[in-house]
């Protein structure tokens, strides 16, 4: 692990028990995940609904045990840790969740919900409590009158303003944004991935940014992550996966967002079935929506290889080349 990774994960799986009459079977969100995230970058996550993308955050911060695998964090593995030794690492892994009104407590004014994490984890006296979360409030563009307000007398952006400054508020190292724009106005999606951009200048966050919004992933991401049933199929620098996706799935992907000065002549939708991550066909796990299927789709699970410089694809349809 390099000194410029802050995050290392390594085979990393997590499925839950499900009960399908009187059988228990496995739902594989996430099976054999493998990625790094360096210092100070945005690593960004697409893929459609239920393809394990939340699940894959959720675990690598610890809000799920994982089933398999290792989280190396700073060099240091996480993926068991209990009590104390993990709460030390709660302080420098923080979440900006998708429901901005749902993850704020409506009970609670803005500066008690700001002031919750720096009781536990900080040692700020009264008033060097309070200009804290004044300073918190000033970065994301509230104001010292928005301090004693609850949740449902803000907007839908100035709420998940606030979950942004609650997630900064103990100066952590990295920030799992998940879905953070997907429940809001289009008008205010903007001004929040333009907040997030600021700051991690300023405090030189690393971000994990899962989203289905394929422009906004593109604008924020250094690099980005294609999920599918589970498994990363495509992984490259932003730039190279819009210019010259590898894998069919992403090309799906990217066809289907409408372009300014285009007309909306979408071509037809990915046809065929999707299974369920329950029962996953052997093979390639896409190979019954893809128009490049062969027969060796259909018998080996394709792995994920570096098909260029920097530039990660699972598809047997670059193995020739």
């Amino acid at each position: 692990m390099s000194a410029n990774t802050l995050i290392e994960i390594i085979d990393l799986k997590k499925y839950f028990p499900i009960r399908s009459g009187i059988r228990k079977k496995l739902l594989k969100a996430v099976d054999g995940v493998n990625f790094r995230i360096r210092r100070g970058e945005t690593f960004g996550i697409v893929g459609e609904s239920g393809c394990g993308k939340s699940s894959l955050g959720r675990t690598i911060t610890r809000l799920y045990d994982s089933t398999e695998g290792r989280i190396i964090f700073d060099g240091v593995d996480i993926t068991h840790l209990r009590g104390s030794a993990l709460r030390s690492y709660r302080k420098k892994m923080q979440i900006v969740f998708q429901d901005p009104y749902s993850s704020l407590n409506p009970g609670m004014t803005a500066a008690e919900i700001l002031g919750e994490p720096l009781k536990i984890h900080s040692r700020l006296t009264g008033p060097e409590h309070r200009e804290r979360i004044e300073e918190l409030l000033h970065i994301v563009g509230l104001g010292k009158a928005d301090m004693e307000k609850f949740p449902h007398e803000f907007s839908g952006g100035q709420r998940q303003r606030i979950g942004v400054a609650r997630a900064i508020s103990v100066k952590p190292d990295f920030v799992l944004c998940d879905e953070p724009i997907s429940a809001l106005d289009v008008s205010i999606r903007a001004q929040i991935v333009n907040t997030l951009v600021s700051l991690q200048r300023e405090l030189h966050l690393s971000y994990l940014f899962i989203a289905h919004d394929l422009s906004m992933v593109r604008y924020i991401s250094h690099r980005i992550g294609v999920m599918y049933l589970g498994k990363l199929v495509e992984v490259a620098d932003s730039a190279d996966l819009y210019r010259t996706p590898l894998h069919p799935y992403t090309g799906a992907l990217l066809e289907s967002v409408p372009r300014i000065g285009e007309e909306l002549n979408f071509k037809a939708p990915l046809s065929g079935e999707v299974f369920s991550p329950v029962d996953p066909p052997r093979g390639c796990r896409f190979q019954f929506r893809c128009p490049h299927a062969t027969d060796v789709c259909r018998e080996m699970e394709p792995p994920l290889k570096e098909q260029a410089p920097g530039h990660w694809a699972a598809c047997h349809l670059h193995e020739s080349r």
